[in-house]
């Protein structure tokens, strides 16, 4: 009787195809838990983005940016050091002096800080005089947690967070089938889970977040609705530091 034995070289490359399917799964996974990837419409948002794209050569500070950078010429400033990330600091804390900074742009942030009157003090702070921020904040939306989450505003809270500025506008970025499509989702995972944490994860991302999807393009038939904006999943404000 001749016995098999694993010869080190079949260890190595059971061990490297195990590493490669690791890997694919990491890759997999990554792309499904972007956070409203199939769930939330954003509206045009060109306003905010034409003053992002005129501010090439100027000293602009991407806030919370993790691994997406919203523009090749900004700073990314993020808490932890990730890929893209320029600068690593608290962002109630900024290393920048008084009045050095042309914009700060902040692309749902503000409800992951603990002390959010602190963050817009900090941002008044380093900005030049005229200079601007751009906040998006989550309204209508779970919790989701980067490290925590603490906060949620409507139009007229964010109004008084900015009361010491010059609000150009306030607007919704994201519509109220779009809540209602990520509210949906949750409640059918909670119903196709059993109880399971593992199985409720793997049909919200994997599974009713393709049956969910279509209903977000209701926000563009309905957005100009009176009452629609009173719903919204998200807003954004624009201002200008006085």
């Amino acid at each position: 009787m001749t016995l098999h034995t694993e010869t080190p070289i079949d260890e190595k490359e059971r061990r490297g195809m195990g590493r490669k399917i690791r890997h694919a799964l990491a890759v997999v996974v990554a792309y499904f838990r972007r956070p409203g990837r199939f769930s939330l419409c954003h509206y045009s948002r060109e306003s905010a983005f034409e003053r992002l794209k005129n501010a090439k050569g100027l000293h602009v500070l991407d806030l919370g940016s993790s691994t997406f950078k919203v523009a090749d010429h900004v700073i990314a400033v993020d808490l932890s050091c990730k890929k893209g990330v320029d600068v690593v600091a608290d962002v109630c804390r900024l290393p920048f002096g008084n009045n050095t900074c042309d914009g700060i742009w902040m692309g749902g942030l503000l409800e992951h800080v603990p002390d959010p009157s602190g963050l817009i003090l900090e941002c008044h702070r380093v900005l030049k005089r005229v200079g601007w921020v751009y906040c998006e904040t989550p309204f209508l939306y779970g919790e989701h947690n980067a490290p925590g989450d603490y906060h949620r505003w409507t139009r007229q809270g964010l109004k008084r967070l900015f009361q010491d500025w010059e609000i150009e506008w306030v607007t919704d970025v994201t519509g109220v089938f779009s809540a209602l499509a990520c509210q949906l989702r949750v409640c059918l995972s909670l119903l196709t889970s059993f109880g399971s944490d593992l199985l409720y994860r793997i049909m919200h991302e994997a599974v009713w977040s393709y049956v969910v999807w279509p209903i977000k393009h209701l926000d563009a038939c309905f957005r100009w609705h009176p009452q629609a904006k009173a719903h919204a999943a998200g807003y954004g404000i624009m201002a200008r530091k006085t």
